[in-house]
């Protein structure tokens, strides 16, 4: 028989606690709107329900945000299966005394004490713990058992829901023992080692964002008509449910989702959506997304971060961004030094505003980004604003080279600021050592655009913005685009270079003509590598003219003038301008040999051989190409990796002995091409793709016709992602799997009739293509375009197909 529990209060049988009893001061009802979250609940269940045979203390923390719904969720699993346990308690444990009437609450519910008597907390709390470590409950009588039969007491399981414990100091003086299980909903992930050595708990992440829509529509009884406007505002919210609750209330009130969602997309408008109407809950949560965070408490160093990281991308944010600001910038109170930023990190991540992502970087959610940028004055948003642009742009090795004179290049100064218009690093373009930087911080540049973009520029927001900003802005945006460039994406969805524009003209300082010039010298290099030769053309010309204007108006060149002769040179050379092309390539040549830095052979010479190529004059290709490589081996290394061009370099080799009748010196030079621009550029690059047309001829050549097909398709990859920009190239690639077809049916016979058929759609392709790239360089003025005509013998010569691509790549 099971020893007599004796209560503190006298009494001779402990109360069963029904569920919210022992809450105080709140009594919750069930949240019949509850949605979702099922594998969150199954997770709890696994590690806190109780098992019959084998009785173990379980323990088990919900952390994450404030608003993720760690409270609905410990509500929910208490309903669901609180008839698992004999007892179960709830306790608020906000601070020190509301655990404290929590802990009253309790021991009243369990007749620990009476209710008037007067017990101090650790009384209180040790006659609880006790309990909790060996609890009791009355045995149920047997059938037939005398009335009078002594009361018999068994061991009892409890489940105590502790909500709330975000100040884990509690946790030293409230260890836990016993036959129970403890869910504990905190902001401090550091609450999944509370009573344990080991974690035991779940960062809570927000709901997936179908799931949030439906709880948005369920809440603001919406109908199907709503369903897309409900899930935009899940994805803008973060899948936040505190959040999805609150816009459910006003939803219900006054609006439609469709008109909540065109109002919050208007930055200006956030803010008041935030602090407005109180979210539809069944714990009376007093908090509106305004306030559940408690920003207002933070500490000044940790509010300051929360400010500056509300600038950037919210996902990866690198501690090294702000080594920069730590010792240079001043007028911002920003932490200091590195032990103050550490500590408003910490402080930060007890509340769960910001996450710890590896050992680099960390993270912030959505809404916390945007409830912090909302409740900053216009002079604050101004003034981050210009700090932020300023802490990426000395982060950011531009790809373009410094403006044409120092003295030109400088800016207004401002205090703790470097005044020059280009970072510190520049003139890296191609450079693919800078890519894995740069990319890291391009969606931090993303994040600044779209808040230039968000922020209604009528009002006094960005009143304030220094001309050195625009001006940094304006390049960062041209700089973005062009590293989208070089990594393969030709196209501007992001509409970088139109708002880059946009800044620009707002703008009046000399500094802007450098800036000028990279945005046409982007626009046109981007443009001839996605067939609009038109367009090229013009943006090149352009920049020639502004370049020639400074070198005129400062009477020095630079490698701006270099850059601009090479394009323009292009431009003409693939107009069918030969001579006149090859004369701008050796000018820009001879300038570039005559710079006091060292000669670093690069694309230029690549561009120079295979014009003379064109031009028949073979010796002179070799001679430069051949030392070319020479030299790029003695500084850099074989194999170096700096950026494609050893690798074109090679290209154009290959392309050399091929019209020298040296195959097999070709097929190396290829190969060595393929090789170099899969270590940089990457497998989806244009040039790559270049590289695999060739070896596939080679291929061809030599009779493998499947891994002639398998390298072609390879190729074919890369230009049907993007067809417009390579129309000329899928005419010449299909018809060469045209040609493969046709070679293999000379040599067997077996699979005849699909080889053939393969044959005949190959040529339907290769035809439909080139009469659309034949249209489009008409539009475009080029002059030495083949005319297709109807005999098969021309219009199969592959000479003539290769006048559709550009020069370089032929």
């Amino acid at each position: 028989m099971e020893d007599e529990y004796e209560t503190n209060s006298g009494s001779t049988t402990p109360t069963q606690a029904t569920f919210g009893s022992a809450s105080s001061p709140y009594v919750f009802r069930r949240n019949e709107n509850f949605y979702g979250r099922e594998q969150e609940l199954n997770t709890v269940g696994q590690a806190l329900l109780p098992l019959e045979d084998y009785p173990k203390f379980k323990v088990f923390a919900l952390c994450g945000l404030g608003g993720t719904g760690k409270t609905e969720i410990a509500l929910e699993f208490a309903y669901r299966h609180g008839y698992k346990f004999d007892f179960v308690f709830w306790a608020q444990a906000d601070n020190a005394a509301i655990l404290h009437e929590s802990c009253l609450a309790i021991s009243l519910s369990l007749g620990l004490r009476n209710q008037s008597g007067e017990q101090d907390l650790k009384t209180v709390r040790k006659s609880l713990l006790d309990w909790l470590e060996k609890p009791q409950k009355i045995a149920s009588a047997p059938d037939g058992a005398s009335p009078f039969q002594t009361t018999r007491y068994v061991p009892a399981k409890w489940l105590l829901i502790l909500d709330g414990f975000n100040d884990l100091e509690h946790s030293r003086v409230f260890a836990l023992y016993g036959n129970g299980s403890v869910l504990i909903t905190s902001r401090d992930p550091s609450a999944k080692m509370m009573f344990s050595s080991e974690q035991a708990g779940l960062d809570l992440p927000c709901m997936e964002l179908d799931d949030g829509a439906e709880l948005l529509m369920r809440l603001s009884e919406s109908g199907e008509d709503q369903r897309g406007a409900a899930k935009n505002l899940s994805y803008v919210l973060g899948r936040l449910p505190l959040a999805l609750s609150q816009m459910a209330r006003l939803g219900r009130r006054r609006y439609s989702l469709i008109e909540i969602w065109d109002r919050y997309k208007q930055l200006s408008q956030q803010g008041r959506l935030h602090r407005k109407y109180t979210p539809i809950s069944t714990t009376h949560y007093p908090h509106t997304i305004a306030t559940v965070w408690k920003l207002d408490e933070l500490s000044p160093a940790a509010r300051a971060l929360l400010k500056v990281i509300s600038f950037l991308d919210p996902h990866h944010i690198q501690h090294g961004l702000f080594s920069k600001l730590v010792w240079e910038y001043n007028s911002f109170p920003f932490p200091k030094d590195n032990f103050t930023y550490q500590q408003a990190c910490n402080e930060l991540g007890r509340s769960s505003l910001i996450q710890q992502v590896g050992d680099f970087e960390l993270s912030v959610h959505t809404l916390v980004q945007d409830v912090t940028n909302a409740a900053l004055m216009d002079e604050e948003f101004d003034e981050l604003f210009n700090l932020m642009v300023y802490m990426i742009w000395l982060s950011w090795p531009s790809a373009m080279p410094r403006a044409s004179r120092w003295g030109s290049n400088l800016l207004p100064r401002v205090s703790g600021w470097d005044t020059s218009l280009h970072p510190p690093v520049c003139n890296q373009r191609n450079q693919v050592t800078r890519w894995p930087w740069c990319q890291s911080l391009f969606p931090h540049i993303i994040r600044l655009k779209d808040l230039w973009d968000l922020t209604d520029r009528r009002s006094p927001r960005f009143g304030t913005i220094a001309p050195n900003t625009k001006l940094r802005f304006a390049a960062l945006l041209n700089d973005a685009v062009w590293l989208r460039h070089e990594l393969g994406f030709h196209e501007d969805p992001t509409g970088f270079l139109k708002t880059s524009q946009e800044v620009l003209n707002q703008v009046d300082h000399p500094g802007k003509r450098s800036l000028h010039i990279d945005m046409h010298f982007c626009h046109g290099a981007i443009a001839a590598d996605t067939n609009r030769h038109a367009e090229s053309r013009m943006h090149k010309e352009e920049t020639m003219y502004l370049q020639l204007a400074t070198v005129e108006r400062l009477g020095t060149i630079n490698e701006r003038h270099v850059q601009a002769c090479i394009e323009l040179a292009i431009s003409r050379i693939h107009d069918g301008n030969i001579d006149v092309g090859i004369m701008a390539l050796e000018r820009a040549h001879c300038i570039r040999a005559l710079f006091p830095i060292p000669y670093l052979p690069s694309s230029l010479q690549a561009y120079l051989g295979l014009a003379y190529q064109l031009e028949g004059y073979l010796e002179v290709s070799n001679k430069l190409l051949e030392e070319s490589l020479i030299i790029r081996a003695t500084i850099l290394g074989n194999n170096d990796a700096e950026s494609y061009r050893t690798g074109f370099i090679h290209y154009a080799l290959g392309n050399l002995r091929a019209l020298q009748n040296k195959p097999e010196q070709s097929l190396h030079h290829h190969r060595q091409a393929w090789d170099h621009y899969q270590s940089t550029v990457g497998e989806w690059d244009r040039r790559t793709a270049d590289a695999g047309y060739k070896l596939a001829e080679h291929s061809l050549r030599r009779g493998k016709f499947d891994e002639a097909l398998t390298t072609l398709q390879d190729s074919f990859r890369i230009w049907l992602a993007n067809p417009p920009a390579y129309t000329p190239y899928l005419a010449r690639g299909y018809l060469l799997e045209e040609r493969i077809h046709r070679r293999y049916l000379q040599i067997y016979e077996s699979r005849e009739e699909e080889v053939k058929r393969k044959a005949e759609e190959a040529w339907r392709k290769a035809l439909e293509w080139r009469r659309q790239s034949e249209a489009e360089q008409k539009r475009d003025g080029k002059r030495d375009i083949a005319v297709l005509r109807g005999s098969r013998s021309v219009a199969t010569d592959i000479r003539a197909f290769d006048t559709l691509v550009p020069f370089w790549s032929r």
